[in-house]
């Protein structure tokens, strides 16, 4: 077993911790903060009486239980926006970044939705290993297949319209 990983039973503590963390801010809010008399009234003083304190104790643990987890999920949440931005600019700067060649080979998939093109094309390699293009099964001839465009970059040159009236870029 590796050392530096938390065991199965800890983890297992720590998430019924965490979830039974929100049913307990309530009841432990209410005997915490609620007036004597009112508490009198529910006949829940002396319950606090005898365990206020630790009933204190539960209430601020869970609230920082329940504090520390939307932090952690709001953190994890912009993480991962972050990163599908990120990689969405990566991806456009791979279509702003194709030779004269590359991007008349995507104006014809583009305009007829999918081209025959030779397997051994070093452009159409490359197009296909930057994900720009795909291969389905399907050949056509010993050599050649048909190619279709990627759905990002599909809705990248939907929404760029001039992106092929810039056709100056020699990579």
């Amino acid at each position: 077993m590796d050392k530096t990983k938390i065991p199965e039973a800890v983890t297992t503590a720590l998430n019924t911790i965490k979830s039974f963390a929100k049913y307990l801010i309530v009841p432990a809010g209410v005997v915490t903060f609620a007036p004597d008399n009112w508490l009198e009234y529910i006949r829940l003083l002396d319950l606090k009486n005898l365990w206020g304190s630790w009933i204190a104790v539960t209430f601020f643990l869970s609230v920082s239980i329940i504090i520390t987890d939307f932090i952690t999920g709001k953190v994890k949440s912009n993480a991962a926006k972050k990163k599908a931005y990120q990689e969405k600019l990566n991806l456009e700067k791979r279509l702003l970044n194709l030779t004269i060649t590359e991007r008349a080979i995507l104006k014809e998939i583009y305009t007829y939705d999918s081209a025959i093109l030779p397997l051994g094309d070093a452009s159409v390699n490359k197009l296909e290993c930057l994900s720009i293009i795909t291969r389905p099964s399907v050949s056509v001839g010993l050599t050649n297949f048909s190619y279709a465009l990627q759905p990002w970059v599909q809705d990248y040159l939907s929404n760029n319209s001039e992106y092929f009236k810039e056709d100056t870029n020699d990579g």
